[in-house]
């Protein structure tokens, strides 16, 4: 099918999906009002992305697995592998509203470096996403599957904007506790309480779903079946609340394995109302 952009509309909603730009939601309108920060070119700054096979940091962009080592590009600045490999990649379109990308395997003799460019995994691997956007809600789902069981974190981050029709967000986190990072700021599994803002952490033990509130105006509920929600509130123009399937670098701490036939999989549903 072609990979063209992607327009649905229900109701007042309207999102947008760009298969070329990783099957990025560049869009999320609401009663005529933008949610998302805009951006194109690919990157880790707008819209909102998949992160797949790992979620968030790895630690000096590097991932082993069973005896074998990958390294990936390291951002120059936070010094460690960020968001995965698919978030800028062309997806496949599988569906009216399914996309899908495939990872090949490294060969299996030798460590690896691999680039964005030419993006690869343990195992050949397949990450597909599925949407469907309602008059009040919108309904995603993430699944990977691979030949042969590797690691795999997956999940999305959004970059909500901060003000909205003069509105400024308010984030609302029903969390129980936050993974304290370490001095390299990658999240360990200490818990701790949670400390004032600003955030760029995980957040575990949720009672109710994370909410982003721009005054009287609109509220969005980010509820999800996954563990943990990484949640950013360190830039000026945006805030991030992120559902993952796990914590960042999960893939080197505790690993979950995707296979044949056991699928690492995420389902989120983002609903918005008037408070």
């Amino acid at each position: 099918m072609h990979d063209d952009v992607v327009v649905r509309r229900a109701g007042a909603a309207t999102v947008t999906v760009d298969p070329r730009d990783g099957a990025r939601i560049t869009s999320l309108i609401v009663d005529g009002h933008e949610l998302l920060h805009p951006g194109s070119g690919g990157g880790w700054t707008y819209g909102s992305f998949v992160m797949a096979p790992w979620a968030g940091r790895i630690r000096d962009g590097l991932v082993v697995h069973d005896g074998r080592a990958l390294r990936f590009p390291r951002d120059p600045d936070d010094g460690h592998g960020l968001h995965g490999l698919v978030h800028s990649a062309p997806w496949a379109t599988t569906g009216p509203n399914s996309w899908s990308i495939e990872l090949p395997g490294v060969a299996p003799d030798a460590d690896l470096d691999v680039t964005l460019e030419d993006p690869a995994w343990f195992a050949p691997t397949r990450i597909e996403q599925h949407l469907e956007l309602h008059e009040d809600r919108l309904e995603l789902l993430l699944e990977v599957t691979a030949g042969t069981p590797v690691p795999a974190t997956v999940g999305w981050h959004p970059w909500f904007r901060r003000r909205v029709a003069g509105a400024g967000a308010r984030i609302e986190l029903p969390a129980g506790y936050m993974l304290l990072r370490d001095e390299e700021g990658i999240a360990t599994d200490r818990r701790v309480e949670i400390p004032p803002q600003p955030w760029d952490d995980a957040f575990g033990g949720l009672t109710g779903p994370v909410a982003v509130q721009w005054g009287e105006l609109l509220r969005l509920e980010i509820d999800h079946d996954g563990p943990t929600t990484v949640v950013y509130t360190g830039k000026d123009h945006a805030v991030c609340a992120e559902p993952q399937t796990g914590p960042p670098d999960e893939v080197n701490q505790h690993p979950r394995l995707a296979g044949p036939n056991a699928p690492v999989r995420l389902t989120s549903t983002w609903r918005w109302s008037r408070p």
